[in-house]
């Protein structure tokens, strides 16, 4: 459900991660009003630098991916999925999920 990435090591100048939202079929763009200035929330695609310390959380189904590193410097990171455990939804409104 919840996707990140823990930076050990990461080189502000240079290390960054890229989000896409575009899934195929799961949004209508028909219709849309292009933007005067982009920004993370009318941008379907978005490069967010990062740096030694950050920690980037983001809906799993998010495509994304980082560029490999040039040069000397080294970018060290963790990254991982949190999947919930337990019940989600409710047994009265027939919606219950039992991970």
């Amino acid at each position: 459900m919840v996707s990140g990435v823990f930076y050990f090591s990461a080189d502000p100048d240079t290390d960054k991660i890229h989000f896409d939202n575009e899934i195929v079929g799961s949004r209508d763009v028909s219709i849309s009003i292009p933007p005067t200035r982009y920004n993370l929330y009318n941008s379907r695609t978005w490069w967010l630098p990062v740096q030694t310390g950050d920690l980037v959380l983001f809906p799993s189904h998010l495509c994304h991916f980082v560029k490999p590193v040039e040069g000397d410097k080294q970018r060290i990171s963790l990254a991982f999925n949190v999947f919930p455990r337990g019940n989600l939804g409710g047994d009265v409104a027939l919606t219950q999920l039992v991970v």
